[in-house]
Protein backbone atom coordinates (compact mmCIF):
# COMPACT_ATOMS: atom_id res chain seq x y z
CA UNK A 1 0.00 0.00 0.00
CA UNK A 2 1.56 3.27 -0.69
CA UNK A 3 1.04 6.71 0.84
CA UNK A 4 0.12 10.16 -0.62
CA UNK A 5 0.74 13.26 2.01
CA UNK A 6 -1.67 13.91 4.55
CA UNK A 7 -4.75 15.07 5.77
CA UNK A 8 -5.80 18.19 8.46
CA UNK A 9 -9.00 18.41 9.98
CA UNK A 10 -10.36 18.89 13.73
CA UNK A 11 -12.68 21.08 15.46
CA UNK A 12 -14.68 21.36 18.49
CA UNK A 13 -16.87 22.68 20.98
CA UNK A 14 -18.45 21.82 24.66
CA UNK A 15 -21.20 19.89 24.74
CA UNK A 16 -22.82 17.12 27.33
CA UNK A 17 -22.65 13.54 26.40
CA UNK A 18 -25.86 10.97 26.39
CA UNK A 19 -25.38 7.62 28.28
CA UNK A 20 -24.97 6.33 24.48
CA UNK A 21 -22.46 8.44 24.12
CA UNK A 22 -24.40 10.87 21.59
CA UNK A 23 -23.88 14.35 21.75
CA UNK A 24 -26.89 16.17 23.72
CA UNK A 25 -28.92 18.65 22.69
CA UNK A 26 -28.03 22.29 23.48
CA UNK A 27 -29.77 25.50 22.64
CA UNK A 28 -26.99 27.48 21.50
CA UNK A 29 -23.97 26.70 19.63
CA UNK A 30 -20.53 27.84 21.87
CA UNK A 31 -18.99 31.05 20.31
CA UNK A 32 -15.02 30.82 19.94
CA UNK A 33 -12.31 32.93 20.42
CA UNK A 34 -9.46 32.88 17.14
CA UNK A 35 -5.77 33.11 17.86
CA UNK A 36 -3.79 33.19 14.44
CA UNK A 37 -0.18 31.59 15.52
CA UNK A 38 0.91 32.28 12.13
CA UNK A 39 3.90 30.77 10.11
CA UNK A 40 6.49 31.34 13.02
CA UNK A 41 9.03 33.28 10.26
CA UNK A 42 8.45 30.56 7.99
CA UNK A 43 6.40 30.77 4.34
CA UNK A 44 3.58 28.64 6.22
CA UNK A 45 2.37 26.72 9.01
CA UNK A 46 -0.32 24.55 9.41
CA UNK A 47 -1.21 23.65 13.45
CA UNK A 48 -2.57 19.80 13.47
CA UNK A 49 -3.48 18.70 17.18
CA UNK A 50 -4.20 19.83 20.43
CA UNK A 51 -3.44 18.09 23.64
CA UNK A 52 -5.57 18.75 26.97
CA UNK A 53 -2.86 21.02 28.54
CA UNK A 54 -2.83 23.31 25.42
CA UNK A 55 0.48 22.00 23.55
CA UNK A 56 -0.05 21.83 20.04
CA UNK A 57 1.68 20.20 17.17
CA UNK A 58 2.16 21.12 13.71
CA UNK A 59 4.05 21.82 10.41
CA UNK A 60 5.85 24.77 9.10
CA UNK A 61 8.52 25.65 6.62
CA UNK A 62 9.81 27.41 3.27
CA UNK A 63 11.02 24.75 0.55
CA UNK A 64 11.61 22.49 3.22
CA UNK A 65 9.09 21.55 5.87
CA UNK A 66 9.68 20.55 9.79
CA UNK A 67 7.41 19.29 11.95
CA UNK A 68 6.87 21.52 15.38
CA UNK A 69 5.51 21.73 19.09
CA UNK A 70 4.09 24.92 20.68
CA UNK A 71 3.72 25.31 24.25
CA UNK A 72 3.49 27.93 26.44
CA UNK A 73 4.06 30.51 23.80
CA UNK A 74 7.25 28.58 22.57
CA UNK A 75 8.21 26.92 19.75
CA UNK A 76 10.27 24.55 18.87
CA UNK A 77 11.67 22.65 15.70
CA UNK A 78 11.57 19.09 16.14
CA UNK A 79 13.97 18.95 13.15
CA UNK A 80 14.63 15.58 11.60
CA UNK A 81 16.70 12.25 11.21
CA UNK A 82 19.37 13.59 8.67
CA UNK A 83 17.25 14.14 5.66
CA UNK A 84 15.44 17.75 4.90
CA UNK A 85 11.97 16.91 6.30
CA UNK A 86 9.62 16.00 8.84
CA UNK A 87 6.25 15.56 9.68
CA UNK A 88 3.37 15.06 11.58
CA UNK A 89 1.62 11.84 10.85
CA UNK A 90 -2.75 11.84 10.74
CA UNK A 91 -5.38 14.03 10.83
CA UNK A 92 -5.35 15.62 14.55
CA UNK A 93 -2.72 13.83 15.70
CA UNK A 94 -1.44 15.88 19.02
CA UNK A 95 1.13 15.36 21.66
CA UNK A 96 0.58 12.62 24.32
CA UNK A 97 -0.18 14.23 27.53
CA UNK A 98 2.90 12.98 28.94
CA UNK A 99 4.38 15.53 25.28
CA UNK A 100 5.45 12.71 23.39
CA UNK A 101 5.29 13.30 19.69
CA UNK A 102 4.97 10.93 16.88
CA UNK A 103 5.36 11.46 13.25
CA UNK A 104 7.76 10.59 9.37
CA UNK A 105 11.30 12.18 9.28
CA UNK A 106 13.12 11.82 6.30
CA UNK A 107 17.28 10.35 6.38
CA UNK A 108 20.15 10.73 5.00
CA UNK A 109 19.62 7.95 2.78
CA UNK A 110 18.58 7.33 -0.77
CA UNK A 111 15.48 5.05 -1.06
CA UNK A 112 16.79 2.49 -3.20
CA UNK A 113 13.35 2.11 -5.14
CA UNK A 114 12.61 6.04 -4.93
CA UNK A 115 9.47 5.48 -3.47
CA UNK A 116 8.90 9.00 -2.12
CA UNK A 117 7.35 7.70 0.67
CA UNK A 118 7.41 11.19 2.90
CA UNK A 119 5.12 12.49 0.31
CA UNK A 120 3.77 15.20 2.54
CA UNK A 121 5.49 17.78 1.18
CA UNK A 122 3.46 21.43 1.21
CA UNK A 123 4.69 23.40 -1.41
CA UNK A 124 8.35 21.53 -2.57
CA UNK A 125 8.90 18.85 -4.80
CA UNK A 126 8.85 15.27 -3.17
CA UNK A 127 12.19 13.90 -2.25
CA UNK A 128 13.06 10.26 -2.49
CA UNK A 129 15.11 10.01 0.68
CA UNK A 130 14.12 6.97 3.19
CA UNK A 131 11.34 8.08 5.42
CA UNK A 132 10.87 6.44 9.03
CA UNK A 133 8.45 6.57 11.70
CA UNK A 134 10.03 8.59 14.50
CA UNK A 135 8.75 9.05 18.88
CA UNK A 136 10.06 12.79 20.14
CA UNK A 137 10.09 12.92 24.20
CA UNK A 138 12.69 14.87 26.10
CA UNK A 139 14.10 16.46 23.16
CA UNK A 140 15.18 13.50 21.68
CA UNK A 141 13.87 12.39 18.28
CA UNK A 142 14.23 8.40 17.98
CA UNK A 143 13.73 5.87 14.99
CA UNK A 144 11.14 3.09 15.65
CA UNK A 145 11.54 -0.16 13.57
CA UNK A 146 9.89 -0.91 10.23
CA UNK A 147 8.81 -4.56 9.53
CA UNK A 148 12.11 -4.96 7.73
CA UNK A 149 11.85 -2.74 4.72
CA UNK A 150 12.70 0.80 3.98
CA UNK A 151 10.17 3.28 5.32
CA UNK A 152 7.43 3.95 7.52
CA UNK A 153 5.29 6.57 9.52
CA UNK A 154 4.25 6.77 12.65
CA UNK A 155 0.45 8.81 13.12
CA UNK A 156 -0.68 9.20 16.74
CA UNK A 157 0.58 7.64 20.35
CA UNK A 158 -2.04 7.44 23.28
CA UNK A 159 -1.74 8.59 26.41
CA UNK A 160 -0.30 4.56 27.45
CA UNK A 161 2.46 5.28 25.38
CA UNK A 162 1.13 3.01 22.09
CA UNK A 163 2.35 4.41 18.66
CA UNK A 164 0.26 3.69 16.02
CA UNK A 165 1.39 4.13 12.11
CA UNK A 166 2.57 2.11 8.78
CA UNK A 167 5.74 0.28 7.85
CA UNK A 168 6.92 -1.56 4.65
CA UNK A 169 8.00 -4.81 4.93
CA UNK A 170 10.28 -6.53 2.59
CA UNK A 171 7.56 -7.82 -0.12
CA UNK A 172 6.94 -6.15 -3.39
CA UNK A 173 3.43 -5.00 -3.61
CA UNK A 174 2.01 -6.24 -6.82
CA UNK A 175 -0.72 -3.78 -7.10
CA UNK A 176 1.57 -1.00 -7.69
CA UNK A 177 2.78 -0.05 -11.36
CA UNK A 178 6.17 0.41 -10.19
CA UNK A 179 8.22 -1.28 -7.59
CA UNK A 180 6.95 -0.56 -4.30
CA UNK A 181 7.79 -2.15 -1.06
CA UNK A 182 4.33 -3.72 0.86
CA UNK A 183 3.02 -1.95 3.81
CA UNK A 184 1.30 -3.38 6.95
CA UNK A 185 -0.99 -1.37 9.56
CA UNK A 186 0.98 -1.57 12.65
CA UNK A 187 1.30 -0.70 16.47
CA UNK A 188 4.45 -0.13 18.18
CA UNK A 189 4.69 -1.15 21.87
CA UNK A 190 7.76 -0.08 24.35
CA UNK A 191 9.83 -0.20 21.23
CA UNK A 192 8.54 -3.67 19.44
CA UNK A 193 6.47 -3.17 16.59
CA UNK A 194 3.62 -5.17 16.18
CA UNK A 195 1.67 -5.83 12.83
CA UNK A 196 -2.04 -5.62 12.54
CA UNK A 197 -4.33 -7.84 9.73
CA UNK A 198 -6.24 -6.95 7.05
CA UNK A 199 -10.02 -6.96 5.76
CA UNK A 200 -11.05 -8.33 2.75
CA UNK A 201 -7.88 -9.67 1.28
CA UNK A 202 -6.30 -6.04 0.86
CA UNK A 203 -2.70 -6.24 0.93
CA UNK A 204 -1.47 -3.45 3.05
CA UNK A 205 -2.69 -0.48 4.96
CA UNK A 206 -2.39 2.08 7.90
CA UNK A 207 -3.08 3.12 10.83
CA UNK A 208 -4.71 6.66 12.22
CA UNK A 209 -5.99 6.82 15.54
CA UNK A 210 -5.45 5.13 18.61
CA UNK A 211 -7.20 5.73 21.82
CA UNK A 212 -6.23 5.11 25.45
CA UNK A 213 -8.15 1.48 25.19
CA UNK A 214 -5.77 0.35 22.75
CA UNK A 215 -8.44 0.66 19.75
CA UNK A 216 -7.20 1.97 16.63
CA UNK A 217 -8.76 3.09 13.19
CA UNK A 218 -7.03 3.33 9.79
CA UNK A 219 -7.75 1.95 6.22
CA UNK A 220 -6.75 -1.17 4.45
CA UNK A 221 -6.40 -1.19 0.47
CA UNK A 222 -3.83 -1.59 -2.62
CA UNK A 223 -1.36 0.73 -3.81
CA UNK A 224 -3.72 3.04 -5.62
CA UNK A 225 -6.56 3.02 -3.18
CA UNK A 226 -8.47 2.77 -0.34
CA UNK A 227 -11.06 -0.40 -0.04
CA UNK A 228 -11.90 0.25 3.62
CA UNK A 229 -12.65 2.21 6.80
CA UNK A 230 -10.74 0.13 9.51
CA UNK A 231 -11.28 -0.49 13.37
CA UNK A 232 -8.94 -2.82 15.80
CA UNK A 233 -9.76 -4.31 18.76
CA UNK A 234 -7.06 -7.16 20.11
CA UNK A 235 -5.73 -7.83 17.23
CA UNK A 236 -9.03 -8.44 15.15
CA UNK A 237 -9.65 -6.49 11.99
CA UNK A 238 -13.28 -5.60 11.38
CA UNK A 239 -14.75 -3.61 8.50
CA UNK A 240 -17.02 -0.21 9.30
CA UNK A 241 -18.43 -0.11 6.33
CA UNK A 242 -19.07 2.64 4.20
CA UNK A 243 -21.52 5.20 2.57
CA UNK A 244 -22.47 3.62 -0.61
CA UNK A 245 -19.60 4.12 -2.68
CA UNK A 246 -17.82 1.19 -4.14
CA UNK A 247 -14.10 0.26 -3.17
CA UNK A 248 -11.35 0.78 -3.84
CA UNK A 249 -11.84 4.15 -3.49
CA UNK A 250 -12.05 7.18 -0.78
CA UNK A 251 -12.59 5.49 2.59
CA UNK A 252 -11.06 5.88 5.45
CA UNK A 253 -11.60 5.77 9.36
CA UNK A 254 -9.54 9.04 10.98
CA UNK A 255 -10.18 9.14 14.68
CA UNK A 256 -11.54 7.18 17.77
CA UNK A 257 -12.42 8.81 21.08
CA UNK A 258 -12.48 6.66 24.33
CA UNK A 259 -15.95 6.62 23.76
CA UNK A 260 -15.28 3.90 20.75
CA UNK A 261 -16.67 5.94 18.56
CA UNK A 262 -15.14 6.50 14.65
CA UNK A 263 -15.06 9.37 12.17
CA UNK A 264 -14.11 9.58 9.02
CA UNK A 265 -14.69 9.88 4.85
CA UNK A 266 -16.00 7.75 2.69
CA UNK A 267 -17.48 7.74 -1.07
CA UNK A 268 -20.99 7.83 -1.86
CA UNK A 269 -22.54 6.38 -4.75
CA UNK A 270 -21.01 6.76 -7.59
CA UNK A 271 -18.06 7.22 -6.15
CA UNK A 272 -17.97 10.83 -7.99
CA UNK A 273 -17.34 12.53 -4.00
CA UNK A 274 -17.62 11.80 -0.14
CA UNK A 275 -19.01 12.90 2.74
CA UNK A 276 -17.65 13.01 6.93
CA UNK A 277 -19.12 9.67 8.77
CA UNK A 278 -19.52 8.94 12.24
CA UNK A 279 -19.34 5.34 13.42
CA UNK A 280 -20.90 3.80 16.76
CA UNK A 281 -21.38 0.85 17.96
CA UNK A 282 -21.58 -1.16 14.24
CA UNK A 283 -24.18 1.59 12.76
CA UNK A 284 -22.44 4.77 9.95
CA UNK A 285 -23.73 7.77 9.33
CA UNK A 286 -23.39 10.34 6.95
CA UNK A 287 -22.84 14.03 8.64
CA UNK A 288 -23.45 15.29 4.78
CA UNK A 289 -21.55 19.15 4.60
CA UNK A 290 -22.29 22.32 4.87
CA UNK A 291 -24.59 24.28 2.87
CA UNK A 292 -24.14 24.88 -0.81
CA UNK A 293 -21.04 22.41 -0.43
CA UNK A 294 -20.64 18.42 -2.03
CA UNK A 295 -17.79 17.18 -0.40
CA UNK A 296 -16.60 16.94 3.32
CA UNK A 297 -14.34 14.79 5.92
CA UNK A 298 -14.12 14.39 8.92
CA UNK A 299 -10.76 14.37 11.09
CA UNK A 300 -10.90 14.48 14.94
CA UNK A 301 -13.46 13.56 17.23
CA UNK A 302 -13.01 14.50 21.15
CA UNK A 303 -14.08 12.48 24.29
CA UNK A 304 -17.70 14.65 23.86
CA UNK A 305 -18.21 13.49 21.07
CA UNK A 306 -17.93 16.78 19.01
CA UNK A 307 -16.52 16.44 15.53
CA UNK A 308 -14.09 18.60 13.32
CA UNK A 309 -13.43 18.44 9.85
CA UNK A 310 -13.72 20.63 6.44
CA UNK A 311 -16.57 20.98 4.21
CA UNK A 312 -15.88 22.03 0.55
CA UNK A 313 -17.82 23.39 -2.02
CA UNK A 314 -16.45 20.06 -4.85
CA UNK A 315 -13.84 17.86 -4.96
CA UNK A 316 -11.68 20.59 -6.61
CA UNK A 317 -11.11 21.93 -3.42
CA UNK A 318 -11.56 25.70 -4.74
CA UNK A 319 -13.33 26.49 -1.31
CA UNK A 320 -13.21 24.85 1.59
CA UNK A 321 -14.58 25.69 5.42
CA UNK A 322 -13.96 24.16 8.91
CA UNK A 323 -16.85 22.73 10.51
CA UNK A 324 -18.07 21.86 13.83
CA UNK A 325 -20.48 18.89 14.56
CA UNK A 326 -22.22 18.91 17.25
CA UNK A 327 -25.85 18.06 18.14
CA UNK A 328 -26.27 16.08 15.18
CA UNK A 329 -25.36 19.62 13.09
CA UNK A 330 -22.28 20.12 11.05
CA UNK A 331 -22.08 24.75 11.69
CA UNK A 332 -19.65 26.52 9.71
CA UNK A 333 -16.90 27.34 12.24
CA UNK A 334 -16.51 30.82 10.84
CA UNK A 335 -20.09 31.94 11.62
CA UNK A 336 -19.22 31.24 15.62
CA UNK A 337 -16.15 33.54 15.68
CA UNK A 338 -15.57 37.14 16.34
CA UNK A 339 -15.69 38.96 12.87
CA UNK A 340 -12.07 40.30 13.16
CA UNK A 341 -10.60 36.59 12.34
CA UNK A 342 -9.21 35.48 9.76
CA UNK A 343 -10.79 32.95 7.59
CA UNK A 344 -10.66 29.03 8.63
CA UNK A 345 -10.30 26.84 5.99
CA UNK A 346 -9.15 23.47 8.30
CA UNK A 347 -10.65 22.26 11.57
CA UNK A 348 -7.74 19.68 12.36
CA UNK A 349 -7.57 19.09 15.64
CA UNK A 350 -9.77 18.89 19.32
CA UNK A 351 -9.07 18.15 22.55
CA UNK A 352 -11.58 17.45 25.12
CA UNK A 353 -11.17 20.83 26.47
CA UNK A 354 -13.04 21.99 23.02
CA UNK A 355 -10.01 23.92 21.48
CA UNK A 356 -9.66 23.53 18.16
CA UNK A 357 -6.54 24.05 15.95
CA UNK A 358 -6.14 23.77 12.26
CA UNK A 359 -4.92 26.48 9.06
CA UNK A 360 -6.58 29.68 7.80
CA UNK A 361 -7.11 30.83 4.50
CA UNK A 362 -3.31 32.58 5.12
CA UNK A 363 -2.18 28.86 5.50
CA UNK A 364 -1.18 30.24 9.26
CA UNK A 365 -1.31 28.01 12.01
CA UNK A 366 -4.69 28.99 14.44
CA UNK A 367 -5.92 28.27 17.63
CA UNK A 368 -9.64 28.38 18.22
CA UNK A 369 -11.01 28.58 22.04
CA UNK A 370 -14.53 28.25 23.27
CA UNK A 371 -15.97 31.34 25.43
CA UNK A 372 -17.28 28.81 27.64
CA UNK A 373 -17.09 29.75 31.60
CA UNK A 374 -13.39 28.69 31.75
CA UNK A 375 -12.59 31.65 28.96
CA UNK A 376 -15.37 33.50 29.04
CA UNK A 377 -13.05 37.04 30.01
CA UNK A 378 -10.87 35.82 27.21
CA UNK A 379 -9.77 38.74 24.64
CA UNK A 380 -12.35 38.83 22.21
CA UNK A 381 -15.47 36.51 23.97
CA UNK A 382 -17.80 39.60 24.32
CA UNK A 383 -16.92 40.74 20.31
CA UNK A 384 -19.89 38.69 19.44
CA UNK A 385 -20.23 35.51 16.78
CA UNK A 386 -18.84 36.21 13.19
CA UNK A 387 -22.70 35.88 12.06
CA UNK A 388 -23.93 33.95 8.98
CA UNK A 389 -23.95 37.27 6.23
CA UNK A 390 -20.25 37.88 7.20
CA UNK A 391 -18.97 34.55 6.89
CA UNK A 392 -20.75 33.43 3.81
CA UNK A 393 -19.23 36.39 2.28
CA UNK A 394 -15.77 35.29 2.93
CA UNK A 395 -16.29 31.88 1.87
CA UNK A 396 -16.30 32.98 -1.34
CA UNK A 397 -12.84 33.72 -1.65
CA UNK A 398 -11.65 31.45 -3.88
CA UNK A 399 -8.10 29.47 -2.36
CA UNK A 400 -4.89 29.52 -4.07
CA UNK A 401 -4.06 26.70 -5.99
CA UNK A 402 -0.91 25.93 -3.73
CA UNK A 403 -3.78 25.47 -0.51
CA UNK A 404 -5.82 23.33 -3.12
CA UNK A 405 -2.86 20.99 -3.87
CA UNK A 406 -2.38 20.47 -0.27
CA UNK A 407 -5.69 19.56 0.30
CA UNK A 408 -5.61 17.40 -2.26
CA UNK A 409 -1.99 16.03 -0.48
CA UNK A 410 -3.52 15.67 2.90
CA UNK A 411 -6.56 13.65 1.64
CA UNK A 412 -4.13 10.27 1.50
CA UNK A 413 -1.76 9.64 3.99
CA UNK A 414 1.90 8.65 3.52
CA UNK A 415 1.04 5.61 5.67
CA UNK A 416 -1.82 4.66 3.30
CA UNK A 417 -2.92 3.94 -0.27
CA UNK A 418 -2.84 6.19 -2.48
CA UNK A 419 -5.87 7.77 -2.62
CA UNK A 420 -7.27 9.70 -5.29
CA UNK A 421 -6.52 13.43 -5.67
CA UNK A 422 -9.19 15.14 -7.21
CA UNK A 423 -8.25 17.42 -10.07
CA UNK A 424 -9.96 20.95 -11.56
Amino acid sequence: MKTKAWILTAITTFCSVTMSGQVAPRGNLPHYTVIDLGNFGTAFATAQGINNKGSVDGIFGNQNQHEFVFRNGVVTDLGTLGGPNSGVGSFGQMPSERGQIVGAAESSSVDPLAEGFCNFLLFSPITNNVCLPFLWQNGVMAPLPTLGGTNGGASQINNRGQIAGTAENTTLDSSCGVPHLNTGPVIWEKGVIHQLPTVGGDPGGGVDSINDKGQAVGATGNCSAASHAVLWQDGMATDLGNLGGTPPGFFEATSINNESQVVGFSDLPGNTTFHAFFWQDGVISDLGTLPGDSASFASAINSKGQVVGTSCVDTTFASCRAFLWQDRVMTDLNTLIPPNSPFLVQAIGINDRGQITGFTADVHAYLATPCDEEHAHNVGCNDGAEGKSTATQKRNLVLPENVRNMLRQRLGHYHKPSLKAPTD
